[in-house]
């Protein structure tokens, strides 16, 4: 178990155990038809994310480490999971939260005149990017060469972003 989980586990214990009793609920009231494991897995995810609220839990290593799966199967259900359930008021609202608080991270170095700031998840990388699709001139949020979990952006992609995620709040 990785440190991140264990966090996940030791701070969100009642936020976990809720996960569990609505996916026990949904199952005896039939609320549900669950026909594969897929769709086990993807409803199981979406009521941790419910759940928890951290940004962690959308990280692929975790998500491969929780439901023991390959990573690039973890990033697929991630986004499966986030293409059915995106619309869900809770996973809406923890969008745009995780956004505006990766957001307060990014920070101007100096010595490149770039915005910089780390990030384990490739779809909260994709939101932002989602939120430039209006505006097809910018360049997109990128890796910083050399590194695995370091972002940057351009001036102008920062303002766009971040403009849009004040206006939102």
């Amino acid at each position: 178990m990785s440190d991140v989980q264990k966090k996940i586990l030791e701070s969100d214990e009642n936020n976990i155990n809720n996960a569990a009793i609505e996916e026990y609920k949904t199952m005896m009231n039939g609320e549900k038809l669950i026909s594969t494991i897929t769709e086990w897995r993807e409803y199981r995810l979406f009521l941790l994310i419910k759940n928890v609220k951290k940004e962690e839990i959308l990280n692929d290593k975790n998500v491969s480490r929780i439901f023991q799966i390959s990573e690039s199967s973890a990033r697929n259900l991630l986004r499966n999971v986030m293409i059915k359930y995106g619309s869900d008021k809770d996973i809406a609202g923890l969008k745009e939260e995780i956004k505006k608080q990766v957001v307060n991270r990014i920070e101007k170095n100096k010595s490149t005149k770039m915005f910089e700031f780390e990030c384990q998840s490739q779809i909260v990388i994709d939101w932002l990017n989602e939120m430039l699709e209006d505006k097809p001139g910018l360049e997109k949020v990128m890796r910083k060469p050399k590194t695995v979990s370091k972002y940057w952006m351009i001036e102008d992609t920062y303002d766009e972003i971040s403009e849009k995620i004040n206006n939102k709040g």
